[in-house]
């Protein structure tokens, strides 16, 4: 599982481009006042692949950590 908290701006942006993997799946959704905190069911395989589009389409703002 990987948890990321996302601003409002980069939300609708980074959940569609998950929804493109696979073998990931958005388990949780918590909303704050400065944007969401999810968490990630990510396979093994696809790791690397999605701490590197997180970090790039966020513009490195919002950083997946893995547990």
């Amino acid at each position: 599982e990987g948890r990321v908290h996302l601003e409002f701006s980069d939300l609708a942006l980074v959940k569609a481009k998950l929804a493109a993997f696979r073998d990931v799946q958005v388990l949780e959704e918590h909303f704050g006042a400065t944007g969401a905190d999810l968490v990630v069911r990510i396979a093994e395989g696809e790791v690397t692949s999605v701490l590197r589009l997180v970090s790039d389409l966020t513009s490195g703002r919002s950083v997946v950590r893995v547990e």
